[in-house]
């Protein structure tokens, strides 16, 4: 018999940075986009109408408040007949009025908003206005200062943008300012990406950070209702915008200069350019003076030496939602075989499973990164000899790795394996 021996490679690989181009994505039925559908319950549990009416009295503004206040007596009498379907079209007209309260700066206490918010949420599910359908979010953040509150049903897919920028202070110590967003790849709803749910509401709100350079920006990304990763890579984009463009310092150990990347947690993502940032008001000779006088005076004091490369917008394509913040990274990457294929004995027998570490020359792991796993050298003997099985995958969240597992080999002999990673950008 002949017997297939296999070595692995405990080497580090050179990560090949490259771009991807994709199809265009064909985009499945919509569901209606005015009505959210539910399941009757014969009697609906009405429990929360009562607080709901005070909140809803307590947290919109006049005018606004007297057509909210109708709109939640039709609401609690719908629930009372046991409407399932009428109580929640309520609910996301009510929803709907907080969101358009907040775009005009007339919001009530985001404690109060909150609360509401989880009443009317609970309502638009098979529990009716119930305690028991409480989704237990907290909201205040959303409902805030440069907080994120977008209601999406069926078939819209407009950008989820913050109400307002967060200012800080540039690598060139100047006053700036950043605004959060999230967009969608054309042709696609927050409806499909979320799963084919009919009601998507996408909230999010400034939290704290120790990153130095781009003072504390990091943004919280949510979505309610969570139903895991998004359902295809590549359709939601997390971006910032920033005031005036900020001009990226080289990295301390290789004098190179870092390129911008969206950080989501501890992971960097493929980078992306947002579309939906508004126009700069910053005069460009008033940009290029401070600029000047900036290196002059944080050379001068020892502080960095500024790079080359300079941004007005950051952005990333994640698989799922979190914490996100800007980054000047050091993107010469690398890929780490932690677990090599196995030796076996037996053509067609699995050298599975594969473990692969994407990472940055920081390093930080880097998600999204295609690894493709390929016979070295295959000219050895026997030569022309080909994996079986699916030999690539994408990076994941939090760690960069990813599992390839289920191949084989066609010819018995030795070989070695290696892995090649793309990042789009």
């Amino acid at each position: 018999m002949k017997h297939a021996v296999l070595r692995s490679m405990g080497l580090l690989v050179p990560l090949v940075l490259v771009s991807a181009c994709t199809d265009p994505v064909s985009t499945p039925d919509s569901p209606d986009a005015t009505r959210v559908e539910v399941t009757l319950d014969a009697v609906l549990s009405c429990d929360l109408t009562s607080s709901m009416s005070a909140d809803v009295r307590g947290y919109f503004p006049q005018p606004e408040r007297r057509t909210a206040q109708e709109v939640m007596r039709g609401l609690a009498s719908a629930c009372s007949a046991g409407d399932a379907v009428l109580t929640s079209q309520y609910a996301v007209q009510l929803l709907g009025m907080i969101e358009t309260t907040l775009e005009a700066d007339r919001g009530g206490d985001p404690v109060v908003g909150s609360r509401l918010v989880n009443a009317l949420l609970a309502c638009t599910t098979v529990h009716g206005c119930s305690s028991a359908g409480l989704p237990g979010v907290d909201f205040v953040g959303a409902l805030s200062t440069a907080g994120l509150f977008a209601l999406h049903t069926g078939s819209s897919g407009a950008p989820a943008i913050a109400r307002d920028a967060i200012p800080f202070t540039d690598f060139s110590n100047n006053q700036n300012s950043a605004l959060f967003g999230a967009e969608l790849t054309a042709g696609w709803s927050w409806t499909q990406v979320n799963g084919g749910v009919p009601l998507v509401l996408l909230y999010g709100n400034p939290v704290p950070s120790q990153q130095t350079g781009f003072g504390a920006l990091k943004y919280d990304f949510q979505r309610w209702p969570h139903t895991g990763d998004f359902v295809a890579d590549d359709l939601v984009h997390v971006g910032v915008c920033f005031a005036q463009e900020v001009e990226l310092p080289h990295d301390p150990v290789t004098d190179k200069s870092t390129q911008p990347r969206m950080k989501r947690g501890n992971t960097l993502l493929s980078s992306y350019t947002p579309t939906f940032c508004p126009p700069t008001t910053q005069n460009a000779s008033l940009l290029a003076s401070i600029t000047a006088f900036a290196k002059t005076v944080l050379r001068s004091t020892g502080f960095m030496a500024l790079g080359d490369i300079r941004t007005p917008v950051i952005g990333g394509s994640p698989i799922g939602w979190s914490h996100f913040s800007p980054e000047a990274a050091n993107v010469e990457g690398r890929l780490v075989m932690l677990d090599g294929p196995a030796a076996v004995t037996n053509v067609g027998q699995s050298i599975g499973p594969i473990r692969i570490q994407a990472l940055s020359g920081d390093p930080v792991p880097m998600e999204r990164v295609l690894v493709t796993l390929y016979i070295y050298n295959n000219s050895g003997a026997p030569a022309g000899a080909v994996l079986v099985g699916n030999a690539s995958g994408y990076t994941g969240e939090g760690d960069g790795t990813v599992v390839i597992d289920g191949l084989s080999i066609d010819k018995a002999g030795g070989y070695t394996i290696c892995a090649r990673g793309e990042l789009t950008g």
